[in-house]
């Protein structure tokens, strides 16, 4: 199970009022690693472990195409709510998905002790979806780190 919404992103700001909110358009966005940023090699020697808060994150690109993909559904009125499953470090991320274009976010936290995976991650989109349901979900077609394409099929 999901932890549920830990912090809501958007044009009126932070709060919890939103939560009931109902998006028609539900476009699901990940971080992951900038792999066109320069890796310092220097520091991989003496740290071949780096950690995760040390490396460029983005937000994923098809992700963001998605996000551009629901911004063609708001010419018809449809509200766009992202959500992004992780921990409070991936906030930065879901804030330049809103500045890409969709109304508001949600980060949904997994339980402590769950690892970040595909099904884990899916498990807790679907979890987060069932009340109220969307009209429409949309996820990219892969991530850049492990390009599986699992999360979106599994939902």
């Amino acid at each position: 199970m999901c932890g549920g919404p830990q912090a809501l992103i958007g044009s009126a700001g932070w709060g919890r009022q939103m939560e009931a909110d109902r998006a028609a358009v539900v476009v699901c966005v990940s971080a992951v690693i900038d792999t066109s940023s320069p890796l310092d090699f220097a520091a991989l020697l003496t740290d071949p472990e780096p950690r995760a808060a040390d490396l460029p994150w983005i937000l994923n690109p098809a992700d963001e195409a998605a996000v551009r993909l629901a911004g063609t559904l708001r010419a018809r009125g449809e509200a766009i709510l992202g959500v992004h499953v992780g921990p409070l470090a991936g906030e930065p991320i879901v804030r330049n998905a809103v500045a890409a274009g969709l109304d508001r976010a949600i980060r949904v936290e997994l339980p402590a002790g769950e690892t970040q995976e595909a099904p884990q991650v899916a498990e807790a989109l679907a979890q987060f979806l069932l009340d109220p349901a969307p009209d429409w979900v949309l996820c990219g077609q892969a991530t850049l780190d492990w390009g599986s394409g699992l999360v979106g099929p599994a939902i």
